[in-house]
């Protein structure tokens, strides 16, 4: 096929692949809205409601006129010098459409730049349209075994399934983990697909910055940037990129100028990094939010979620691509697949379901990553881009247990590399045979991989709409309308000044309510009460005193304090004395008839009921 008539027939399917993506995201938002009950309004966070929350802290102070940002659920000290363009950008934004349909356009404008940049990169590796087609296809939709044991909340296994001793217990990370996994990251979160974005256009400027100067400086401001908004992700980048470096100079075709571009390209992360490490020193609050434990699940648990795609580049791959080789590149390709092989299988039997601490110890941690690399260097071509999507996959399995707190966050767009070499694999495989039957094989196998991601949209977030249960199974995903202008209220004496405000933390049980029961149907949950506390900090900016699991420093014993204050054999006294001790001004209460399965006092007579709805009371208190 013409150069010509390849790259318009590619272009067109990530045109049209491009608007069924931001299409099905309109309408899963679409559908949310229609399922709201008259008098409530869907917000679009279905998924880590609270999380979404602390993005909208963020908007909601840009909205204000803010440059710089502080935490809005802790009242403990801070200086207030957090930058983050992404959500400046956003509350710009939000001042013209609102924060929910800001959001919403963030994640529709990524996951159009997502296709595209993806069309752009499997374009380099495929040989002809089709190859790109699926490699793209299964960059955006591709996932792992997941479905195969399908749950709607959490990270272990609440039913019975065949994988729950082999995945010791816990879920495949394509069932709950969004940012790994293309699809969810672009349903449900604008900065997962503006991060994914910017990683994919860095992997594109670098390796065009073979044979030019002129990709670097768009390279650096994209890596200026992925360092403010996501961090995480320069790490992530720069270990990609290094391995690969490694496997170009074995084969000879890194040449000293592309090595000085690619580093002077990643320069431009410095400036973020400096002012990084400077609000890590100046800022207590930041440090403890940046120490919060979030290891990686299992290995058997991460590895499920590419399992099917690593299968399938075994299979295929790698010998299809050796074919016109002498034996001495088959051999030492072979040699890498065993070497890459062995480590993860050691791994795997190595696997533990201990969570609550680092799975590998930094020794050898970077043990293993540099047997990877040498894995990766073994297995590698004269083909730069081959070469960065072997470097991802092979990188991408090791890095989310490097030896730090933040390491799960690490596994961002994994799936991305491997669907790439699991795609070449399935090429291979149906490359003699009948056009036909080739299509059947590859529409079987789309469908078979997309499965865990139609169950994201098709399953969880219909029971999480219709529910009204977002998968914190704390946090709502619609408000009602009269709560809303509390919230509106709270946010116009938050202009004015620091305020403070204590929320109920939350309740919630097993089960699914069904009118004035909860039916015990497993994995389904029932809010008892909602916690309010992000929604008051995230939409109404006022600070929170346990206000985030993350966010708030010693998050778990000021759960417990708030909780001493509305149980109902609390005294007025020791009521006083609370809200004295913490500063606040507003109190949040449920009203104690509107939720009968939890008992608590009567806390409207600590101060004055301001504003009052169906469920809540506002209470100014403080004098």
């Amino acid at each position: 096929m013409e150069i010509k008539a390849r790259l318009k027939s590619e272009n067109l399917y990530a045109r049209w692949f491009a608007l069924a993506i931001a299409l099905v995201i309109l309408a899963d938002y679409g559908l949310g809205r229609l399922n709201a009950t008259a008098g409530s309004t869907f917000l679009g966070f279905t998924i880590n409601a609270d999380d979404h929350m602390v993005y909208s802290a963020w908007i909601r102070q840009a909205m204000d006129g803010h440059l710089l940002f502080d935490n809005r659920f802790t009242t403990d000290p801070q200086p207030g010098i957090t930058f983050h363009l992404f959500f400046l950008v956003l509350g710009w934004l939000a001042k013209l459409v609102g924060i929910p349909v800001a959001c919403l356009i963030a994640r529709v404008a990524g996951s159009v730049g997502v296709v595209f940049l993806l069309n752009n990169l499997c374009r380099r590796i495929f040989s002809d349209p089709y190859g790109t087609k699926l490699g793209l296809t299964l960059c955006v939709l591709g996932g792992g075994v997941g479905f195969l044991c399908w749950h709607n909340f959490g990270v272990a296994f609440t039913k019975p399934s065949p994988l729950a001793g082999i995945l010791q217990g816990q879920l495949p990370i394509d069932v709950w983990q969004p940012e790994a996994f293309t699809f969810p990251s672009l349903l449900t979160n604008g900065l997962f697909s503006v991060s994914l974005c910017l990683i994919l256009a860095i992997f594109i400027f670098a390796l065009d910055a073979r044979d030019s100067w002129k990709p670097v400086l768009p390279g650096a401001l994209c890596f200026l940037v992925l360092m403010n908004i996501h961090s995480y992700d320069a790490l992530l980048v720069t270990m990609v990129l290094v391995a690969l470096a490694v496997t170009l100079y074995v084969r000879k075709v890194l040449t000293s100028q592309w090595l000085v571009r690619v580093v002077v390209m990643g320069l431009g992360a410095l400036p973020s990094a400096a002012w990084f490490l400077h609000v890590l020193a100046e800022d207590k609050v930041f440090q403890a939010r940046a120490a919060t434990p979030t290891f990686s699940p299992s290995f058997r648990a991460l590895f499920a979620g590419v399992a099917i795609f690593a299968g399938l580049a075994m299979a295929g791959g790698i010998a299809a691509r050796k074919t016109s080789e002498s034996g001495n590149e088959l051999r030492r390709s072979w040699l890498g697949a065993a070497v890459g092989g062995a480590v993860i299988a050691i791994l795997f039997a190595m696997s533990t379901p201990d969570t609550s601490k680092a799975f590998l110890s930094p020794a050898v941690w970077g043990a293993l990553l540099a047997v990877l690399v040498v894995a990766a260097a073994l297995i590698s071509s004269e083909e730069p881009t081959f070469n960065l999507f072997l470097c991802w996959a092979l990188v991408g399995i090791i890095a989310p247990y490097f030896p730090a707190l933040f390491q799960r966050k690490l596994a961002m767009g994994l799936v991305i590399p491997w669907a790439v070499v699991g795609s070449l694999g399935l090429t291979a495989l149906t490359l003699k045979t009948e056009r036909n039957a080739r299509n059947l094989v590859t529409v079987l196998s789309i469908v078979l991989l997309s499965a865990t991601s139609i169950y994201w949209i098709g399953v969880r977030n219909r029971l999480i709409t219709r529910t009204n249960v977002s998968s914190t199974t704390r946090q709502p995903v619609t408000l009602p309308n009269d709560l809303l202008n509390v919230f509106d209220k709270l946010h116009d004496e938050a202009a004015k000044g620091k305020v403070v405000v204590i929320a109920y933390p939350g309740a919630s049980i097993k089960g699914e309510r069904m009118g004035d029961q909860v039916a015990d149907i497993p994995d389904a949950f029932s809010i008892l009460i909602p916690d309010l506390n992000p929604f008051i900090s995230g939409l109404a900016s006022a600070y929170t005193y346990a206000g985030h699991w993350s966010e708030t420093p010693d998050y778990g014993k000021k759960v417990g304090e708030v909780m001493r204050y509305f149980d109902a054999r609390s005294t007025a006294e020791s009521r006083q004395e609370f809200l004295k001790k913490v500063g606040a001004n507003y109190v949040l209460a449920p009203r104690p008839e509107t939720f009968p399965e939890v008992k608590m006092a009567d806390v409207s007579t600590d101060g004055t009921v301001v504003a009052e709805t169906a469920q809540y009371r506002l209470i100014k208190v403080g004098g």
